[in-house]
């Protein structure tokens, strides 16, 4: 579904399907953004939106039992919108579900989608890569092996670029197949001069 031109919702699988297309299936990886930036930057928030609403309204039930209900409601509904926007939880639903990033044999493509009104595509050329490494953000992110990876390219003489991708499931096999599509490529295109 296509609302505004950054905001397409096909854009992901039409970019994968174009880049197998091209490069084949073997030489195309797709990262996504793991089940745990799901849960703690979507579910969780909403879930303390929809307790603390609960609280609300036992609180005033009790309290206060002569209490106009329809005041209420509009009460309840005012609290939730306000506690999920407080929390971006719509924003990092978009972020879990449009934000990627595809590696072939010749660049590194990271999409981000800001909002409904802004889209970032950075490109790297896989020839430019300096190092491919992981982080590891806290004791949670070790225990469900969630981690960031880092793309690093020299810029220009003042500047280091860098791709960085958060919260992505298993990243060393992760960093490990990325590290065999480019070093399959690198040397085709070293049996092709040659």
């Amino acid at each position: 579904m296509k609302i505004f031109s950054t905001f397409d919702t096909q854009l992901k699988e039409e970019t994968l399907s174009l880049e197998i297309e091209k490069h084949g299936e073997k030489s195309v990886h797709m990262i996504h953004r793991s089940k745990l930036f799901l849960l703690l930057n979507t579910i969780v928030p909403i879930l303390q939106a929809v307790l603390f609403t609960t609280i609300i309204i036992i609180s005033i039930h009790y309290l206060l039992p002569d209490f106009n209900y329809p005041t209420l409601t509009g009460t309840i509904i005012g609290t939730l919108v306000c506690l999920i926007l407080y929390n971006n939880a719509i924003s990092w639903y978009i972020d879990y579900t449009m934000d990627y990033c595809i590696i072939t044999p010749d660049d590194i493509i990271l999409t981000q989608q800001k909002w409904f009104l802004s889209r970032l595509v950075r490109t790297l050329d896989v020839a430019k890569i300096k190092s491919i490494h992981t982080e590891k953000h806290s004791l949670l992110h070790s225990i469900f092996n969630t981690w960031k990876i880092v793309f690093m390219s020299d810029g220009d003489e003042e500047q280091l670029w860098e791709i960085v991708f958060e919260y992505i499931s298993d990243p060393e096999w992760q960093k490990k197949r990325i590290q065999r599509i480019i070093s399959e490529n690198m040397y085709r295109q070293n049996r092709h001069n040659n």
